[in-house]
């Protein structure tokens, strides 16, 4: 439970275990197939953000080992700072070096898609010690579940902070 007095009242968040079913495995081929693919925001296909996404990974071959070597890149590469248009793409994103949440999670689901590891991006809330916010962050489909992958933090697994509202 979490009670925090704000400007405009008492904000009361109560976390309750969810189980939800997961999916059974899938192949790429199957349900996760979406996932994959490149869009107009995560162009996954596009030559620059596959040279880059594999040269990255060189020589790692476990999955989780390839995403913790793609969040730590873009922790540590790209500029946080809001940007001044909404939602740059992860081509316009890995040219400028720089981004806000949004931005970071469109270039780690581009490199991911570049590299065949099914992912979707998530927002909804984190918090951060006892301050909250709207966030996105990205998750991975491992070991036949999604895990949270938040480059802004370079967090990989699972972490209670983060409230799911959307995923996509």
């Amino acid at each position: 439970e979490f009670r925090r007095e704000g400007s405009e009242g008492i904000y009361l968040i109560t976390m309750l275990p969810y189980r939800r079913k997961e999916a059974k495995a899938r192949d790429a081929s199957g349900d996760l197939a979406e996932f994959l693919e490149p869009t107009p925001m995560v162009q996954s296909d596009d030559p620059g953000i596959v040279a880059k996404a594999k040269a990255i990974v060189m020589g790692i071959e476990d999955p989780t080992e390839r995403v913790r070597a793609l969040a730590a890149w873009i922790h540590t590469s790209l500029r946080k700072h809001y940007t001044e248009v909404g939602g740059l793409s992860a081509k316009e994103t890995l040219r400028t070096m720089g981004g806000d949440c949004s931005e970071h999670a469109t270039l780690f689901n581009a490199f991911a898609r570049a590299i065949g590891i099914p992912v979707r991006e998530c927002s909804g809330y984190v918090f951060l010690s006892r301050q909250g916010g709207r966030h996105a962050w990205s998750q991975v489909w491992l070991e036949g579940r999604w895990m949270h992958v938040d480059t802004v933090v370079n967090c990989v697994g699972a972490d209670p902070r983060y409230i799911l509202m959307w995923e996509h």
